[in-house]
């Protein structure tokens, strides 16, 4: 029974599942819109796009009239009207912002290269000066031996530990038991 409870939860463990593989996104690219009175029984004027700026004109309940930037006025429902812009157009606002940053950037690496290689041209009058390179951490043999001793010797006391751990919960479990140790 027990075996079998183990088998069948080790299938359902390792088994794909099919709803998993699907990925679907949602979009925020909508159109409402603008009537020409407040409800909707009012005549369509147009239809705006997501990310459309309106200039607030009247609140009305649910009902908000707008002008759009053509100064078309007309109802929109206040549901679809957020006071920020929507995120793909702060994404298209920020690209350019990137791409500007960007191309700052290699004109100030541009520059820097240039006067790195101005500085590493040696003066007429002044000798060259050696830097000495920084010496490498050699990686000798005993360095290898020593990181493979404090390995063992960590999971060694790792291992010390655990058995350590078995003994004091049995300790525990004796001295509440009265002496008396059960077998599990």
């Amino acid at each position: 029974m027990r075996q079998a409870l183990f088998l069948i939860t080790g299938l359902l463990v390792f088994l794909p599942l099919p709803g998993i593989a699907e990925t679907l996104y949602v979009t925020d690219k909508i159109h409402i819109a603008m009537r020409a009175g407040p409800g909707k029984e009012a005549a369509p004027l147009k239809t705006l796009a997501s990310g459309t700026a309106l200039e607030v004109l009247v609140k009305e309940g649910s009902q908000i009239q707008v002008r759009d930037p053509e100064k078309i006025e007309g109802w929109v429902d206040a549901g679809y009207l957020i006071p920020e812009p929507p995120a793909r157009g702060q994404l298209e606002k920020m690209q350019v912002q990137l791409q500007q940053v960007q191309a700052a950037l290699a004109q100030e690496t541009a520059k820097t290269k240039e006067l790195t290689d101005k500085l590493a041209q040696p003066a007429a009058n002044t000798p060259p000066v050696s830097i000495p390179a920084p010496s490498a951490p050699g990686n000798t043999l005993a360095e290898n031996y020593l990181s493979v001793g404090w390995l063992i010797f960590s999971f060694a006391m790792l291992i010390v530990g655990f058995f350590a751990g078995i003994q004091w919960i049995r300790q525990v479990y004796r001295r509440r038991m009265g002496g008396m140790y059960l077998r599990i």
